[in-house]
């Protein structure tokens, strides 16, 4: 399941193109959270969390309503960082928000993760950046980062995910091969993730 609290609605464009490109068989169930009334968005991951075995909430960053809730009632939280400065320091505001929604229910367990999100393929900014998250306390850094590539924005615009991006002269080949690999490392970390939480 995906839930799309973002006021910008992303998650619910990409889906609609993926809906279009795959004759509706998106392969994940929508919720958009902005249109949905009596109901807030802790409760809304509380009611479904036993009805499917994964829930995504794609959250505007930033200290708001919608990523208080999101973060209180999430078991896993995943923080992508750009190389740059900016980027960091709200790396440091969201660790000390996750500090004060755990003190609000101390007894669970939250785990959270940063990883670098667009960006260099090589340059001192994704050196720099990832010495500083490993030591940020209270979010764990992954060290599989994300580079900026176009396939990425192309696959997003035909509304697939990169592993379903193929090449044109050749059908049983990644478009591009380089970013699925990226993404397929995330993902193994982030799995792993998912297995260590009750």
């Amino acid at each position: 399941c995906l839930i799309d609290a973002d006021k910008q609605l992303s998650a619910s464009t990409f889906t609609e193109f993926r809906s279009q490109a795959l004759d509706g068989k998106t392969g994940y169930h929508l919720m958009q959270f902005p249109h949905i009334e009596d109901n807030t968005l802790f409760n809304m991951i509380r009611q479904y969390r036993d009805t499917y075995e994964f829930i995504i909430v794609d959250c505007h960053g930033g200290d708001n309503e919608e990523q208080r809730m999101a973060l209180a009632a999430s078991d896993i939280v995943l923080v992508p960082v750009k190389p740059r400065a900016m980027d960091f320091w709200a790396v440091s505001k969201m660790a000390q928000l996750l500090k004060k929604v755990r003190s609000l229910n101390p007894e669970k367990e939250y785990q959270a993760y940063s990883f670098l999100s667009i960006a260099d393929r090589t340059s001192n900014d994704n050196r720099e950046t990832a010495e500083l998250l490993q030591a940020a306390q209270g979010i764990q850094y992954i060290d599989s980062p994300i580079t900026s590539r176009k396939a990425w924005a192309t696959a997003a615009g035909l509304g697939l995910g990169i592993t379903e991006f193929m090449d044109d002269k050749d059908d049983t080949a990644y478009a591009d091969a380089k970013a699925v690999q990226e993404f397929e490392n995330l993902y193994k970390h982030i799995l792993a993730a998912t297995k260590t939480v009750a």
